[in-house]
């Protein structure tokens, strides 16, 4: 279908992309313009108007998805600025770090009040700085849930581990020390490792109601009583063995001297001599027997006797 064109005025200006543009001296005209063109009915080749049209319409909607994406962009900003704000003002953040953390180059992590740890803690050095002037007295409370773990591993792969679990201290390592508290000199107290136990202090109390139990031997230069009560060696059930290479001294300054025994009693000296030195000697109990003779050699006699 072709449509004629005809124009019964002049037209002012005709553009190349089909649209009219109609002065003022052309609009004073009382004619009427008549503007048409050459179609196809089917819709391949538009018209002027249409085209125009469409233009428009693709115009309007690129303008409306650009102010939709400007929009949604702005929400996003101002969303993620009100969650950033949020945050600071929760978290109290500031140049140094958090509230409760800070952050230096040169003295590392620094934790305020109270710290939690989801899961693991590694660190080469943990100190504890009390800044609260109202407990004056605070130290560095470790608390766990289960158990308390410290671990430590060197380059040559040996572990030292402190361990606080169901109700008692594990240490592992090859030797446990207990130092004095001094600053200039080491002074062991205690000292535990695989070969001996070295005890250093002045007294060691044992306040249990059977004493001190020792299942094996017993080395000691001087074994010494407290001097509110009694000194005792006791075996229920088998033997006890005083035992000595050089001389063996068994004395009491101030009261007596008990030995006991359900059985017998054996002091045995196989190259010296047994001294008891003492004002009295008493020997109870004993069985009588008939003596017709008893020959007393005094030892003032002995060398007489060896002169002879």
């Amino acid at each position: 279908m072709s449509t004629t064109i005809r124009c019964e005025q002049a037209v002012g200006q005709l553009k190349s992309n089909g649209q009219v543009t109609v002065g003022k001296e052309d609009a004073s005209i009382g004619g009427a313009i008549v503007v048409t063109g050459t179609g196809r009915a089917n819709g391949r080749q538009p018209t002027t108007a249409s085209s125009a049209s469409s233009l428009l319409t693709s115009k309007s909607t690129t303008t409306l998805a650009f102010h939709l994406l400007v929009t949604l962009t702005v929400t996003v900003v101002c969303a993620n600025l009100a969650m950033n704000i949020f945050l600071i003002r929760v978290l109290q953040l500031n140049r140094a770090g958090m509230s409760s953390v800070k952050f230096s180059a040169s003295s590392g992590i620094w934790l305020r009040d109270h710290a939690i740890f989801a899961d693991l803690l590694r660190t080469t050095r943990l100190t504890h700085v009390n800044y609260n002037q109202e407990q004056s007295n605070g130290g560095l409370l470790m608390s766990s849930g289960k158990d308390v773990h410290i671990e430590s591993n060197n380059r040559a792969g040996r572990v030292n581990s402190l361990s606080l679990s169901n109700g008692r201290l594990e240490a592992r390592g090859d030797a446990f020390e207990v130092l004095a508290d001094s600053n200039s000199d080491r002074k062991v107290l205690f000292r535990a490792d695989r070969d001996e136990v070295v005890v250093a202090a002045g007294e060691v109390p044992v306040s249990a109601p059977n004493g001190f139990n020792i299942r094996g031997s017993l080395q000691a230069n001087t074994v010494r009583g407290s001097p509110q009560h009694d000194l005792r060696l006791e075996s229920p059930l088998n033997e006890v063995n005083i035992r000595s290479d050089g001389e063996l001294v068994v004395e009491s300054k101030a009261e007596h001297i008990n030995v006991k025994s359900v059985n017998t009693v054996n002091i045995l000296s196989q190259d010296g001599t047994i001294v008891l030195n003492s004002q009295k000697l008493e020997i109870k109990d004993l069985p009588i027997v008939a003596v017709r003779s008893v020959r007393v050699r005094r030892d003032s006699d002995r060398p007489n006797e060896a002169a002879e």
